[in-house]
């Protein structure tokens, strides 16, 4: 089954009794869920953050595109409420890996950016503390979606040991 990033926060479920499973853009299919065994599960992504969970008791696996968009619009909370309606999950039981993604020294953002975030998560929030940070030289405030989503996801409750975060960087080499 697969999605083409539209940058929503909406999850489809994969089930037996599933019939599509290409969706184009107007689907605004961002992530699946699926207790299914015989298929493949997918989204696209550029710099944007793949997301990969697994519910280790219910045996659900998942991934999630989480762009910055979708990132605001709270993915991580939006895919790990599926879970739970669609499969009893109990977030302690799930496995979050955070992928390949672009990184906060290469991901320049407007001051109406980083507005908006602050707006809605609080200003003092240790979101948007750790998040942002204030670059002199580029006069910018610089985005960490990674870092977002990984403090999100802790938040949310899945334990430190079942979270595994890559720093890699689609944009560049991270000194």
């Amino acid at each position: 089954a697969m999605a083409f990033q539209t940058h929503s926060n909406n999850v489809k479920i994969i089930d037996e009794n599933t019939e599509k499973y290409y969706y184009e853009k107007q689907d605004d299919i961002d992530g699946f869920l699926t207790k299914r065994k015989d298929i493949a599960i997918f989204t696209f992504y550029a710099d944007c953050l793949p997301i990969f969970v697994y519910d280790k008791e219910n045996q659900v696996i998942g991934v999630w595109h989480s762009g910055w968009p979708g990132t605001f619009k709270e993915m991580m909370k939006s895919g790990l409420s599926e879970m739970e309606k669609n499969y009893g999950t109990k977030v302690e039981n799930v496995l979050t890996g955070l992928k390949i993604g672009m990184q906060q020294k290469f991901y320049e953002v407007g001051i109406e950016f980083y507005e908006n975030f602050a707006n809605k998560f609080g200003k003092e929030s240790e979101l948007v503390q750790k998040s942002f940070e204030w670059n002199e030289n580029t006069e910018k405030y610089h985005f960490d979606n990674t870092k977002f989503n990984e403090i999100m996801a802790l938040s949310l409750g899945i334990k430190p040991e079942n979270l595994i975060v890559s720093y890699e960087d689609t944009y560049g080499k991270i000194d």
